[in-house]
């Protein structure tokens, strides 16, 4: 059995993170709170942090299942958990 304790520490932050920009947006929300262009700014680039670690963590286990499969199916994978990767990264470069 392989280690997954990179995994669930990226999990972990992952939805820690998420939940708690979930939670903090919700109750300003409630309360008509405006968070002007630089608490937006914040705001989305921790959720884009978040997304971004939890779409490797979903890469990592994806491989354990993509790695038992025929040559084609794993360069599939490979580009598909690629293309994920840069369009999380792109997403916290589109905050700035």
């Amino acid at each position: 059995m392989q280690d997954r304790k990179l995994q669930g520490t990226l999990a972990y932050v992952g939805l820690t993170i998420f939940g708690i920009i979930w939670v903090i947006t919700s109750i300003l929300g409630l309360a008509k709170v405006d968070l002007g262009t630089t608490g937006l700014l914040i705001v989305n680039l921790f959720r884009s942090i978040a997304v971004l670690l939890i779409v490797l963590v979903v890469a990592f286990v994806g491989w354990e299942v993509a790695s038992e499969k025929a040559t084609l199916w794993k360069v599939f994978y490979i580009i598909v958990a690629a293309l994920s990767i840069v369009g999380a990264v792109l997403g916290i470069v589109a905050v700035f």
